[in-house]
């Protein structure tokens, strides 16, 4: 981490579509975990810490071929894996469903009944999985939410925070409880800082072990993380 003590400042990209990572609340400030754990990390260095803005998977890339940041707080799995180096997963976070009031369902596995309808933004092996559920694949959260809305669906899949702002726009509704799946985030350095990677590996451990990380999860305020192992 010597180059980045030598700037004096720690290039951070926080993964912004999930609001236990990072919600943007002002110039260079944001709400969440993963934020909370860029400051820790900067605090350590004896550095400031700088986000970098980059709200879409492309633009994380585009930004790490440029050299743009210096760690990444992004969504864990195999492309992240392959393109950037891994020095943990922070948080795991339940993927569930919102229902409207007149459901009867109450748990994750109540779902997978004959002609039920799900909205979600993306196809994934869980839901495939299920042998009665049929997926609509929308653009966007609030398209799903939509067709909950009108009936159109029996309820839309996501991730807990993501799904639960939903709740207040739509009176009754609720998250079944239990989870489908996970989504994962963790750290990352680029592929060609070793001695970083080796660092920021450290640093995970201690922040979980010390406690800080479960603090920082308990001080979001979302539903559905964990730390992860």
């Amino acid at each position: 981490m010597a180059d980045v003590i030598a700037s004096g400042k720690i290039r951070v990209v926080i993964d912004q579509t999930s609001p236990v990572i990072g919600t943007k609340i002002g110039p260079n400030d944001y709400r969440g975990a993963g934020w909370d754990v860029a400051v820790e990390l900067a605090r350590r260095l004896g550095v400031t810490v700088e986000a970098v803005e980059a709200d879409t998977a492309d633009k994380v890339a585009k930004a790490a071929i440029a050299g743009a940041w210096d760690i990444g707080v992004i969504v864990s799995n195999v492309d992240n894996d392959a393109a950037y180096s891994s020095a943990g997963v922070l948080v795991r976070v339940e993927r569930s469903f919102l229902v409207p009031a007149g459901s009867t369902w109450r748990t994750v596995t109540d779902v997978d009944k004959p002609g039920t309808r799900i909205a979600a933004t993306s196809a994934m092996p869980a839901l495939d999985a299920m042998k009665n559920v049929r997926t609509i694949v929308v653009p966007s959260m609030d398209a799903a939410f939509d067709l909950v809305r009108s009936g159109q669906a029996e309820a839309m899949a996501g991730a807990k925070p993501r799904i639960a702002p939903y709740l207040e726009r739509l009176p009754g509704s609720r998250i079944l409880d239990g989870a489908y799946g996970y989504a994962m985030y963790g750290v990352y350095g680029p592929k060609d800082k070793v001695d970083r990677v080796a660092y920021l590996k450290d640093f995970v451990v201690s922040i979980k072990s010390s406690g800080f990380l479960q603090s920082a999860i308990d001080r979001s305020g979302a539903q559905g993380v964990l730390q992860a192992p």
